[in-house]
């Protein structure tokens, strides 16, 4: 078996994990392959985004790279703004670039941070959830 030529499907930054990282690297690789091959020159597209394993990379391997990303029937966990799967002091950082700069956020983590950060519930990212993360970070 010569394990040189395996790829981690989904990780399509090329960093070893997949994760949200790895969905604007997808979204560029589906839309602009060009643009994909020349940041990532040694990446096999077509091999690392095949998430449903039909032998092609298109618009029907999103639902499958979803998949993987965060598993069937499970939620993120709240407060996780790093998108490491644990909460930790290192989450306060991707926090607070949430509320300042939200569509920074979401290029560098590629997820929707009220899907992580909304504490309160309320079905927003704001002021309003400080305190519920900073108790739920001290829990941690």
């Amino acid at each position: 078996l010569d394990m040189s030529r395996a790829v981690l499907v989904g990780d399509l930054n090329l960093d070893g994990l997949v994760d949200g990282r790895d969905i604007g690297p997808f979204m560029l690789a589906l839309t602009d392959r060009v643009a994909y091959d020349a940041q990532y020159p040694s990446a096999d597209a077509v091999a690392r985004g095949d998430a449903n394993d039909d032998g092609a990379f298109n618009p029907a391997d999103i639902e499958a790279l979803v998949a993987l990303l965060v598993g069937p029937g499970t939620t993120p966990l709240m407060g996780d703004m790093n998108c490491d799967s644990q909460l930790t002091v290192e989450d306060a950082f991707a926090f607070c670039l949430s509320l300042t700069d939200p569509d920074v956020y979401v290029d560098t983590f590629g997820v929707n941070p009220a899907e992580r950060g909304d504490m309160n519930g309320d079905g927003l990212l704001d002021s309003g959830d400080i305190a519920q993360f900073i108790k739920a970070l001290m829990e941690s």
